[in-house]
């Protein structure tokens, strides 16, 4: 296994099977799911966290109404 930040596989189905879309985002900073459990999760250069991912969210979804 690779060292941290690496050694954790997203890829890799450890609790549930999840979707591409989970994390890759085609018009919206990609987000890291993981670090929505693990808070030490390494968030690459470009990507937001799966909270912010969040928030993005529900702020679009607010000006849509």
């Amino acid at each position: 296994m690779p060292p941290p930040p690496y050694s954790r596989n997203p890829h890799v189905a450890q609790h549930e099977q999840a979707e591409c879309s989970d994390c890759h985002k085609a018009h919206r900073a990609s987000s890291n799911a993981c670090s929505e459990c693990h808070n030490d999760t390494p968030i690459p250069d470009g990507w937001v966290t799966a909270s912010k991912s969040k928030n993005y969210v529900r702020e679009l979804e607010s000006l849509n109404k």
